[in-house]
């Protein structure tokens, strides 16, 4: 076995980004100004909604103003395993951003937002520079959507359209709202177009401010919203087709029209994550390079004509290839994620784009070119093991990796990354030292899988250079689960009292003999800045007590190895500085508590 450190505390924005679909930031033209993704990023269940960052790259970060004010919350798997922001009753805020020229000037625009309000006049979004002119969306019935444009107080409907009752007020939507080059603006849900307005007002003439939920007069908005992405250009109709497809998915909400991506139905597997496509209308609309969230990017199609699209997203399983069941006798593991594609015409029969180039972003996988192996369950029985593996990786760069004119992916075909080799590059999650009040050293440390592993020893040095071993801990041989290991360091035997710091080493020996090293760690043993949260037992079998300050426990959230967020999988249980926590409902593992400045690590055994 040999060691790769690697903490996944919020996987879901590690690698490049590229946009919501593969739509946006690698094209230097695609104007994509805010996007809110619907990550747990900032705060948990029944807690006040802080801050919602921007992923767009432009760092217009949308706040509250005031984080005492319950009335904005964030509920974590909410919407298909998504979070929502949940501006309740009486509520009196928005989430604003500063003063920006988003959408200053701009004839053209194109705006999707999930969520759904719970009246009529609630405003979802606002754009509004508060001295002369803004433009607002919102609700004019349960069921219907308008776009207002405000200046010199009066009020103009520049678009308009009614759902027909076909969902629910209680359901989330997707809507998508256009201003066209032709002047005018479109509403759109589910993806059926309907109804347009001529514009009563000219563009913005000013800056303004964004704001989520109005929170002002009649327009109070009580709802939910899970994702927002602003553009300031109109989008084609490719482009907001392959965006609707990713937002479709996601939060499993049907689109009326140009559905393409099938793979997210339960039928299919629930391929649900990181959705992103490629294809063409005609000469002049063509998109053929997407990445989307995710790691993997689809590029250069050899044979893709009018109509014609492909669209993929995968299981939504960890990247690591800790799998070494299903896989081919002539390779040692493949990914735990699995892709699935959609390669369909615009009336959903199954077409050929042709010959594609495929790249896997292994930003965090130490391996080389002959290593890695493409897999795809080309006979479709959901299998990899009977699958011919294929050659022919090569690096373009960075630790981004291309299998070039790839026919073998089809309409509705898994497919995955294999290595060759030292099969798990992930086999260490995390190591670290911490100091307990009592002055004694506890080490912890995780292995997602072991392989031939004979034991681990612990060193310590006091100057990094040279270490003693202190501790030997048998390893388990050979594992395909998270085990966990932790050892306590009561400072005997020292070789010297005139130090301030001490370091710590794990040393992994394999079976044969072969043995390599951790990260090294530091403990300062004179800090009077003991860590400001406490939680005890560390480790626990099926509870843990959390102690700091009361401004510190404002926010509690709790990750799993993985980052996933799990808080609402627990009950904390609050009594002023003290929060409980039962914690039956987890397996075995470390977990990853978040409080409001405080990422604190513990173990269940």
């Amino acid at each position: 076995m040999r060691f790769l450190l690697f903490l996944l505390i919020f996987p879901y924005y590690l690698f490049s980004q590229t946009g919501p679909g593969g739509i946006g930031i690698r094209d230097g033209s695609s104007n994509l100004k805010v996007w809110y993704p619907s990550i747990p990023n900032t705060t948990s269940f029944s807690h006040p909604f802080t801050t919602w960052s921007d992923f767009s790259g432009n760092g217009l970060d949308i706040a509250q103003p005031n984080i005492f004010i319950p009335t904005i919350t964030y509920f974590s798997n909410a919407l298909n395993g998504h979070g929502i922001v949940r501006f309740s009753a009486a509520n009196t805020v928005s989430l604003s951003t500063v003063n920006s020229a988003l959408l200053q000037g701009k004839n053209n625009y194109t705006i999707f937002i999930v969520g759904y309000a719970n009246a009529a006049n609630q405003k979802f979004l606002e754009y509004d520079d508060v001295a002369t002119d803004g433009m607002a969306i919102r609700s004019t019935a349960p069921n219907s959507i308008e776009v207002v444009h405000n200046s010199s107080a009066s009020v103009g409907v520049d678009g308009f359209y009614g759902f027909d009752g076909e969902r629910s007020n209680a359901s989330a939507q997707i809507i998508t709202v256009l201003r066209s080059t032709t002047g005018y603006k479109k509403i759109i849900n589910q993806g059926s177009y309907s109804g347009s307005g001529v514009p009563t007002e000219l563009p913005l003439t000013s800056a303004g401010v964004l704001q989520l939920g109005g929170a002002s007069g009649g327009n109070t908005f009580i709802g939910d919203v899970a994702e927002v992405i602003i553009f300031d250009r109109e989008l084609t109709d490719l482009e907001k087709m392959i965006i609707e497809n990713y937002l479709s998915a996601k939060f499993n909400i049907p689109i009326l029209k140009a559905d393409y991506y099938d793979e997210d139905d339960p039928g299919n597997g629930d391929y649900d994550f990181d959705v992103a496509g490629i294809g063409r209308f005609d000469a002049t609309e063509i998109h053929g390079n997407s990445q989307g969230t995710g790691v993997f990017t689809m590029l250069n199609p050899q044979d893709l004509d009018d109509n014609e699209y492909c669209i993929w997203g995968h299981d939504g399983q960890i990247l690591f290839p800790t799998e070494i069941v299903d896989i081919p006798a002539t390779i040692t593991s493949r990914s735990n994620r699995v892709w699935r594609a959609s390669e369909v015409d615009d009336s959903g029969n199954p077409v050929d784009v042709g010959a594609v180039d495929i790249r896997f972003d292994l930003t965090g996988v130490s391996i080389n070119t002959s290593q890695l192996r493409l897999l795809v369950d080309t006979d479709n029985d959901g299998v990899f093991a009977d699958e011919t593996p294929i050659t022919g990786a090569t690096l373009v760069g960075g630790n981004v990796y291309q299998f070039a004119g790839v026919t073998a992916l089809q309409n509705n075909l898994r497919f995955t990354a294999g290595f060759v080799g030292q099969p798990l590059p992930i086999e260490l999650i995390d190591f670290d030292a911490t100091i307990n009040k009592n002055n004694t050293i506890q080490l912890n440390w995780q292995t997602a899988t072991e392989i031939n592993n004979d034991y681990f020893t612990v060193e310590r040095s006091v100057d990094a250079v040279f270490f003693e071993p202190i501790k030997k801990i048998n390893g388990a041989g050979n594992s395909n689960t998270m085990l966990a290991y932790f050892t306590v360091d009561n400072l005997e035997k020292l070789n010297s009292t005139n130090f301030h710091t001490i370091y710590y080493r794990l040393k992994q020996t394999d079976f044969d003999g072969k043995f390599s090293y951790s990260k090294i760690e530091s403990v300062n043993l004179n800090s009077t800045n003991q860590p400001s949260v406490a939680i005890y037992p560390n480790p626990t079998i099926n509870q843990i007590t959390i102690k700091a300050t009361e401004e510190e426990l404002e926010q509690i959230l709790l990750f799993n190895v993985l980052g996933e967020n799990i808080t609402d999988k627990v009950v904390f249980i609050r009594n002023t500085k003290v929060i409980t926590a039962n914690l039956n409902s987890l397996k075995k593992g470390v977990f990853y508590l978040k409080t409001k400045t405080v990422i604190t690590k513990f173990i269940k055994q």
